[in-house]
């Protein structure tokens, strides 16, 4: 069953309209985002994640065929490992990230390292492709406000290539890491705080720094 036939019935079953779920997601996916995905046969959408969230069910249950809208008609047997979750009896692979704290970040950003068990203090999905190497971290701050606010969840991808205007964890030469949007010019390269009102909006990025990563996706965790 695709993406959009699932969403208007599980949003539907819980009373809410096309705006009333809009407003959920903090109007991150626009109504009329919406009314294009319940009409669309697609498979997913880089607003999946965010409106499981504000559905208040998982991933699977919006992207696959459900009874009601709670209870998947295939069978699963999940099995967790340090870096995925396998669906068995199907074909479908879950990849899940680890959530690691800033200081974790830094330490691991120039390490070819592969996370376990150890490094995570949370394993969640994120809603967009990625490489195995990509974790999860929770902002903090205001600086790249509005368009990132503090307590969402960043998915750091360090297998794709920064380029201008990405948004990327950086380390800095005291081995902190930073999370600014890169700006490429013919002066350098400089980091840009989005936040209007924040002190040195803009600073030049020091040789001594390393780009850990590039930000892949954000979203609000709607479950307490």
């Amino acid at each position: 069953m695709a993406l959009g036939e699932n969403l208007k019935r599980i949003r539907e079953a819980q009373g809410l309209t096309q705006y009333e779920l809009s407003d959920l997601t903090n109007n991150i996916v626009s109504q009329g985002a919406i009314s294009a995905l319940e009409k669309r046969d697609s498979s997913t959408s880089k607003f999946t994640s965010i409106l499981a969230e504000a559905l208040k069910v998982t991933i699977e249950e919006l992207l696959y065929e459900t009874k009601g809208y709670d209870q998947p008609v295939f069978s699963r047997k999940m099995q967790l490992d340090s870096t995925n979750v396998n669906v068995v009896e199907s074909s479908i692979q879950i990849k899940r990230c680890p959530l690691i704290s800033w200081v974790r970040a830094g330490e691991l950003c120039d390490v070819g390292h592969v996370y376990n068990l150890n490094d995570a203090e949370e394993w969640l999905i994120c809603g967009t492709p990625h490489s195995d190497k990509t974790f999860a971290l929770l902002v903090v701050g205001d600086s790249m406000a509005p368009e990132y606010q503090e307590g969402w969840h960043i998915f750091v991808d360090p297998e794709v290539q920064a380029r201008h205007n990405d948004d990327v964890i950086v380390r800095d030469e005291t081995g902190n890491a930073t999370f600014k949007r890169l700006q490429i010019t013919s002066e350098g390269k400089f980091l840009l705080a989005l936040n209007p009102d924040y002190p040195n909006r803009i600073i030049k990025v020091p040789k001594e720094s390393t780009i850990c990563g590039v930000i892949i996706y954000s979203g609000k965790n709607r479950r307490k």
